[in-house]
């Protein structure tokens, strides 16, 4: 698991998720020419196979997090908060 655009650190809010690399690529552009710092996270499941996750990052703290999944909410319907790895 790895971002492909080096955005991980921080707190990120997962927009999408999904299993067609197109459609996370069309979600990601449209993100980005939105003004979101959209970045995608490849995760490997196994038999489940690749999951291709959507998330918006550069996010300082989890307030700062609370506040931008509420932005993306309004916009997208949907959206959870990431936190960063310890």
């Amino acid at each position: 698991t790895g971002p492909e655009a080096g955005q991980e650190a921080g707190y990120a809010v997962q927009v999408y998720s999904f299993q067609d690399k197109t459609r996370a690529a069309k979600a990601l552009e449209n993100l980005r020419s939105n003004g979101y710092k959209a970045f995608l996270v490849v995760s490997d499941l196994g038999e489940k196979g690749a999951w291709y996750r959507v998330r918006v990052g550069g996010i300082a703290d989890e307030k700062e997090a609370q506040a931008m999944l509420e932005k993306v909410r309004k916009n997208y319907k949907s959206g959870f908060i990431v936190k960063p790895k310890v």
